[in-house]
């Protein structure tokens, strides 16, 4: 929420304050929809005419920083602009504007980061990731991209072309006379919910011929924890397309074990944070020992991120963990470069 002051009319920042508080009072109230409580909270961002800009384009783009940067700061607060926050938003302005021009005119590309058997190391999968090749910066790491596509909507449009490109390039491969492999690609939390999601995926699979079994998708903990009942009826229409659906970053976020249950989801992938501890941190041992039993009564799949040397390994395969996705293996690769080329034969069960 941005909110825009006339310093004439509430000169003295404590009656902003106050009012602020007040506003994230009553919006924090319970909410009965449909028989389900539901806990909105809000974020709000402050900037004031004429101290802070004197147009109301600037005056909703640095409420919309300071919101933000209240969400930065742990959500359910507010946050006034300020001349930091100034440089920020003039250069969030202007990666918006080349984003918006990359997704258009072929300046994004996909890395293909295998998943592996931690056994034998042989490729079982891949996961499709997006770069961003500019012709003047190179290339740009997701991290200064992402957010950004995130909290302009951009992402939506960018997810698109990601999971048009990710199905096209692996029924290419199929065809080929790969081994059958899962793609998998990440659906940001803006995608999961936006209402066009299922339709995006039908067209999808259709126009590039992919049989829905070849296609997973990953959703974080944080994307189904936001409104879960909203969340299992998405994911159970995107099973019934015959799609696999996988928790990312799990361990990181807020799920409940037993809420976990409710979910039609087919693999976990355990956080990286938990694994690069493993055999030096007696609790991340015994968390992703849980993880594991869970994984096997639950009769799901699952997915150990981040594995660098072989004590981590030998623990997870001890614990019925068979697949990780690591640097270790493989670097996340362009299609038709280094370890992944064009042809399907030098992708046939090939160790990474």
């Amino acid at each position: 929420m941005s909110l825009l002051f006339c310093s004439e009319t509430l000169k003295r920042a404590d009656r902003l304050r106050s009012l602020a508080k007040k506003i994230l009072k009553r919006l924090s109230r319970v909410l009965k929809i449909n028989h389900h409580e539901h806990y909105p909270s809000a974020s709000i961002g402050i900037s004031i005419f004429p101290t802070d800009a004197d147009s109301a384009e600037d005056l909703m783009k640095y409420s919309d920083s300071a919101m933000c940067l209240a969400k930065e700061m742990g959500r359910g607060g507010y946050q006034f602009f300020n001349e930091g926050l100034k440089a920020h938003a003039d250069k969030m302005v202007t990666l918006e504007t080349a984003l918006s021009r990359a997704i258009v005119s072929g300046q994004l590309i996909l890395h293909y980061q295998p998943q592996c058997d931690l056994r034998t190391g042989k490729t079982v999968g891949f996961e499709a990731l997006v770069r961003w090749l500019d012709p003047v910066r190179g290339l740009i790491p997701p991290n200064d991209f992402i957010p950004v596509a995130e909290d302009t909507g951009l992402i939506i449009p960018l997810g698109e072309w990601v999971l048009h490109k990710a199905c096209h390039g692996n029924k290419s491969w199929l065809d080929q006379g790969m081994s059958p492999m899962r793609m998998s690609v990440h659906i940001s939390p803006r995608q999961f919910h936006h209402e066009g999601l299922l339709q995006m995926v039908q067209k999808t699979l259709k126009t590039s011929g992919l049989k829905p079994e070849f296609l997973e998708l990953e959703i974080t903990e944080s994307s189904i924890m936001y409104d879960t009942n909203h969340a299992i009826e998405v994911m159970h229409r995107l099973r019934a397309l015959g799609i696999d659906l996988a928790i990312d970053d799990f361990g990181s976020g807020y799920s409940s074990l037993l809420r976990l249950m409710d979910f039609p989801i087919t693999k976990l992938k355990i956080d990286r944070g938990f694994v690069k501890n493993l055999g030096d941190d007696p609790n991340s041992n015994a968390f992703t020992k849980v993880i594991l039993s869970l994984v096997r009564v639950l009769k799901l799949e699952v997915v150990a991120e981040g594995v660098e040397n072989q004590e981590q390994a030998d623990i997870l395969i001890k614990n019925g963990c068979r697949t990780d996705q690591r640097y270790f293996y493989g670097r996340p690769q362009p299609w038709d470069q280094g370890r992944y080329p064009v042809t399907a034969k030098d992708l046939i069960d090939a160790p990474v």
